[in-house]
């Protein structure tokens, strides 16, 4: 989602918007219902948010080893 915010905040206005209040984001508390990817972890990371999760994997695993 973040990769598209990006490539249309070069011709959408609200897009621009929106990927410049990112930053605002820090701190954050975040609550996922399923263990996310390392991927997904590691965004939220870099965004400086707090991530918990509840202790279960996804029941479709496509996107966990």
């Amino acid at each position: 989602m973040l990769i598209a915010l990006s490539v249309s905040a070069a011709t959408n206005a609200a897009s621009a918007t929106a990927l410049e209040q990112l930053p605002k984001l820090r701190n954050c508390e975040v609550h996922s219902s399923v263990i996310l990817s390392p991927v997904d972890e590691k965004i939220f990371k870099k965004l400086g948010m707090h991530l918990t999760c509840e202790p279960k994997y996804e029941t479709n695993k496509k996107f966990h080893n």
